[in-house]
Parts: C-alpha cells; structure tokens; sequence
C-alpha cells in the first residue's frame, strides 16, 4: 500500500506544476504534426545488391618495428622537481614581504578599531570598579 494514498494532494503544487508543464508542450497541434513520420515501406525486391565481388588485395605489410626505450628525452624527474622547487622558493620570498604587507594594511583598521574599543571598555569598567569602592569607603 502507497503511504501517500488516501492523503489529499496540495493543490497549489500540482496547479503550479502543471502550468509550468503547459509552458513546455506546443501550443498547437499542428507544431506537433510537423515531425516526419516514415510511411513508405519498400519491398525486398526494390533493395539494390551487390552483385560483383571486389577483387582481393593483398597489401604488403612492413615488418615491426623493434619497440623504443622510453627514455626521458629532458632531465631526470628529480632534476626538474628541485628546479621548480628553487624557482618557487625565489618568488615566494621575493613577493612573501609585499603580500604580508598588503595583508596587514588590509587588517590594520579593524585591528586597531578592536584595540581602541578594548581599551576603552577596559577602562571604563576600572573607573566603574574605582567608583563603586568609593562610595562604599
């Protein structure tokens, strides 16, 4: 038994989900019927067939080749890896302090504004602290 038998479909969904499926199929019938159907049968005798057989060829196959070495024709892997590895740690330290740089300045005003409201809470809980130990004195 279907668990959503007997349940009253919500009709909004299913009038929202067949208007978008009206906006899909044709409007009219005749775009429809402007798909070509095939009708026509042709018979076996109509069929054409090939009634001469081509001639065999025999074409000369060259002997293989013996299989190549696969050799690196550049330098060794390790070769490569420590040159690109030289090469990265050059522009990382070149361009390291302008990114860090860039990214301080890009977090200064905030960190400052965090300081300056630290402070200030800071001291303003001290003074309330001071004050209420006065009065008490």
């Amino acid at each position: 038994m279907d668990e959503l038998e007997g349940i009253a479909p919500p009709s909004k969904v299913f009038a929202r989900a067949d208007a978008l499926m009206n906006r899909r199929r044709p409007v009219s019938p005749s775009e429809a019927e402007d798909i070509p159907v095939l009708t026509d049968v042709v018979g076996d005798d109509e069929l054409p067939v090939l009634d001469a057989e081509l001639p065999a060829t025999t074409v000369a196959t060259p002997p293989a080749a013996a299989p190549t070495p696969l050799t690196p024709a550049g330098p060794a892997p390790a070769a490569l890896a420590e040159q690109l590895s030289t090469l990265v740690q050059r522009r990382l330290e070149a361009e390291l302090p302008n990114l860090v740089e860039a990214a301080l300045a890009a977090a200064m005003p905030a960190i400052t504004a965090d300081l300056r409201r630290g402070v200030e809470d800071t001291a303003r809980d001290v003074l309330a602290e001071f004050a209420a130990r006065q009065r008490h004195d």
